[in-house]
């Protein structure tokens, strides 16, 4: 299944859960248990072992040797979205801003680094 927005999932609380890519990534898709091409959405709890697990594969637009992804999970009552203009990163990937809405409030999240020193920032824009 290929997702370019936020995947859902309802909890059994009522809470729902929600998987956004924000920053770089292409589009994106849960796995299970996948052997062609490769394989994917696995996990051994044990050598000689692989059991199915659902695990989630971003995918980078166009070749590249480095890439950076920023993900966002939200868990909530309300659905949560990203907010286009907030979310965005420099050509090197040390400055990172990712925003998303949930329950009608906007959250922002500013990521800086450089070399050893990492930043981050959360505030909630007006």
């Amino acid at each position: 299944m290929v997702q370019t927005g936020p995947t859902p999932l309802s909890l059994a609380s009522g809470r729902q859960v929600d998987l956004m890519c924000v920053v770089g990534g292409g589009e994106y898709r849960a796995l299970r248990g996948e052997d062609a091409p490769r394989l994917a959405g696995w996990l051994s709890p044990r050598a000689g072992a692989l059991e199915p697990a659902w695990s989630v594969a971003l995918d980078a637009p166009g070749p590249a040797r480095r890439h950076r992804f920023v993900t966002v999970l939200a868990i909530g009552r309300a659905g949560a979205t990203p907010v286009a203009g907030l979310c965005r990163a420099n050509a090197t990937g040390r400055r990172v801003r990712a925003g998303w809405q949930a329950a009608d409030v906007v959250h922002q999240i500013d990521l800086f680094a450089d070399d050893e020193t990492l930043e981050l920032r959360y505030r909630r824009p007006a």
